[in-house]
């Protein structure tokens, strides 16, 4: 894993009907989330990216959806990688997003 300090991510919000819009450089606020995803993710492997969200307690200020745009947004200036997963529980396959 390669990690870029977190000042020189550029954030991209959700526009209009899910299209993405930049908006450039990242908030203060958002800075300290980017800076906060990355230290949760150092001493891991992987966290599921839900899993993630619960854990830094962003479930009430941000949405999943934003969340998952702020992920990809890391994952476009190389600060993480995420990959598709799936496990299997009662017979139902069960698909989630690997943060790492």
């Amino acid at each position: 894993m390669r990690f870029v300090p977190a000042e020189s991510a550029h954030v991209w919000r959700p526009g209009r009907r899910g299209n993405c819009v930049s908006s450039g450089h990242a908030t203060p606020s958002e800075r300290i989330i980017v800076q906060a995803i990355v230290d949760e993710l150092r001493p891991v492997n992987y966290i599921a990216a839900g899993t993630l969200q619960r854990k830094l307690e962003l479930t009430g200020e941000m949405s999943r959806d934003d969340f998952d745009a702020l992920l990809g947004t890391m994952v476009r200036a190389g600060l993480i990688e995420i990959e598709e997963a799936e496990f299997e529980k009662n017979g139902e396959v069960l698909r989630f997003r690997k943060s790492c």
